[in-house]
């Protein structure tokens, strides 16, 4: 499940923090959602680890955030990002999951003017994958 943790800043995509020994790690790819604090709101995944578990770790984001060295709350999760769609003009596109499952989550960030975040339908396309009887 999802990991609570107190973070400080050290620049614009990267931050200190010391999870305790019985903390799941953290891994490259894992969500961080800033909770408050400095960049509350904020969601990016993690890139880059420094450091061992349960010790001191700096861990570097895939988005430039606002320069802060404050100390804020940080949610760390498992979501899989699977790309970002950044133009106000695109009006669709198509992000491939590329996992057999019987059951998905979606979790979806809208970022920029408020007049520009609209999100009108989502629409899953798939295939049932029924397994042969012989």
């Amino acid at each position: 499940g999802p990991l609570d943790k107190t973070i400080t800043w050290t620049s614009t995509t990267t931050f200190t923090v010391t999870l305790a020994a019985g903390d799941n790690a953290l891994a490259v790819g894992d969500e961080v959602e800033v909770l408050t604090g400095d960049n509350s709101g904020a969601l990016a995944h993690i890139t880059v680890i420094s450091g061992a578990h349960a010790a001191l770790q700096t861990i570097t984001i895939d988005e430039v955030l606002y320069a802060s060295v404050a100390a804020a709350l940080a949610r760390f999760d498992r979501w899989t990002k699977l790309g970002a769609i950044s133009s106000t003009t695109n009006y669709e596109d198509v992000l491939s999951i590329g996992i057999k499952s019987s059951t998905i989550q979606l979790k979806v960030e809208l970022r920029g003017q408020v007049r520009e975040l609209i999100l009108e339908e989502i629409k899953l396309n798939y295939e049932v994958n029924v397994p042969s009887k012989k």
